[in-house]
């Protein structure tokens, strides 16, 4: 299509650039999401060009709190990882940035799903081992203020509920990362005998769960 209406249709559509600071405002709509995920799927080197000259949006879109609120969500973040864009793995490889998306109950396995796909599910291995860390940690600070009134089950169906949404080819690491946690904070010295406790019923519950 050439002459005015190629230029009248080249109007119409908005560019890369205006789809990703769209979705990443924080008034973006479910259809700001959908529209930035339909052109990941249609021109997937164009949006990771747009992310990777801005960080802070890409970071809103991958962890904000419409993206991670909304139910086109999960649709957006598994197209943003498809589109093979350098500034969403390395975001989803910030151990501080896991602990928002895994207690997403849909966003999580699609994240995921998607990092299979593309066999980089392994990005996501630092943030397992900072996210059970703190699991644990916070368990022993509860302990500490609340001996005896209060059991662990819960702190430990929160953390397996969480660890079941990673993907299953990662599996095998996430228990041995539990492992490994379990002690370290163990060795910390303060209720150990919980420590290890939740460490076999996490275990427990992920096995079962297979």
């Amino acid at each position: 299509m050439t002459g005015p209406r190629a230029r009248a249709h080249d109007d119409a559509v908005p560019d890369t650039a205006a789809l990703v600071a769209a979705a990443a405002s924080r008034s973006a709509t479910d259809a700001d999401l959908d529209a930035l995920a339909a052109r990941c799927e249609s021109a997937p080197a164009e949006v990771a060009a747009a992310l990777a000259a801005d960080r802070d949006r890409t970071s809103m879109l991958v962890y904000g709190r419409v993206v991670l609120a909304s139910a086109a969500g999960p649709r957006l973040l598994g197209a943003l990882v498809e589109t093979g864009a350098g500034t969403v793995l390395d975001l989803l490889a910030d151990p501080n940035g896991l602990g928002l998306l895994i207690t997403c109950e849909a966003h999580m396995p699609a994240v995921g799903a998607a990092l299979e796909r593309a066999g980089r599910s392994d990005v996501l291995l630092p943030g397992v081992a900072h996210h059970a860390r703190l699991a644990f940690q916070v368990m022993v600070g509860v302990r500490d203020r609340d001996v005896g009134l209060r059991g662990i089950d819960a702190h430990v169906a929160g953390l397996a509920a969480e660890l079941r949404r990673l993907p299953p080819s990662l599996r095998p690491r996430v228990e041995q990362a539990v492992r490994e946690v379990a002690g370290q904070v163990a060795r910390e010295g303060r209720h150990a005998a919980d420590v290890y406790d939740m460490h076999d019923k996490v275990l427990r519950a992920l096995s079962e769960e297979r």
